[in-house]
């Protein structure tokens, strides 16, 4: 009987939790994107960025968020300073939010920049 109740608890957090699942760099995450035709959410960040850690550990993890991200977008995250990206794609304050057609490696709509709360980002991210 633990044993049903063990996987019936684990079956129903697994249905019902939304998790942001990121790809491990801006290449993979264009690949992903074309073959899932999505299109790709670049966040710019960086290290000792308090604004990209609220991000990634508050809005970002916000099952509505998580979930409208991971319907419609391939999610990678960059550090500035550090790892490969397109540098056309950059921002003067991290963390940005750049929306791109991997097709065309072109920009969509407006960056969202800085942090913001649940309710404000999830609306950002319906704009585009």
């Amino acid at each position: 009987m633990k044993k049903i109740l063990f996987l019936i608890t684990i079956s129903y957090s697994l249905l019902f939790s939304a998790e942001l699942t990121w790809e491990k760099s801006y290449k993979d995450a264009s690949k992903k994107a074309m073959e899932d035709n999505k299109t790709i959410m670049l966040m710019l960040s960086s290290i000792n960025c308090h604004a990209c850690d609220y991000m990634k550990n508050g809005p970002l993890k916000d099952e509505k968020i998580a979930s409208f991200i991971s319907k419609n977008h391939v999610a990678v995250e960059v550090e500035i300073y550090k790892d490969d990206y397109p540098r056309k794609f950059d921002s003067p304050g991290t963390p940005t939010f750049f929306f791109i057609n991997p097709n065309t490696d072109e920009k969509i709509g407006k960056e969202i920049i800085g942090g913001s709360n649940e309710k404000t980002f999830l609306k950002e991210l319906k704009a585009i």
